[in-house]
Order: C-alpha cells, then sequence, then structure tokens
C-alpha cells in the first residue's frame, strides 16, 4: 500500500518518539474534548450584534 514520504516520516517520528504522541492527546484534550456549557453558549448567541450587508462601504 501506497504512503507518502511525510506519512513515513511521522511514522519513524512517533515510533522513536513517544512522548510526542502522548502530549498531542493531552493537548487535545485541553482544546477540543471539553464540556459545552450552554448557557454561556445562549448568551453569546444572543449578544451577537448583527452585521451590516456592506461592511466597506461608508454610509
Amino acid at each position: 500500500m501506497y504512503q507518502s514520504d511525510f506519512t513515513k516520516f511521522m511514522s519513524e517520528f512517533l515510533d522513536k518518539h513517544p512522548e510526542v504522541d502522548q502530549q498531542r492527546r493531552e493537548l487535545r484534550l485541553t482544546l477540543w474534548d471539553r464540556n459545552v456549557n450552554l448557557d454561556d453558549q445562549l448568551r453569546w448567541k444572543e449578544s451577537r450584534v448583527p452585521q451590516k450587508p456592506y461592511v466597506y462601504q461608508p454610509e
């Protein structure tokens, strides 16, 4: 099966440095896998100011 040079490089790199993969997983948890606060989300949605259709045109 074909693997690009980059895929081969990353596979070899992660085999040699397993701590990088562990660190990547931990950082992903801090950024993406979070609980969503629905009250905050609703408040942000309600506080949004509508944008005018032609932003760059002077009035």
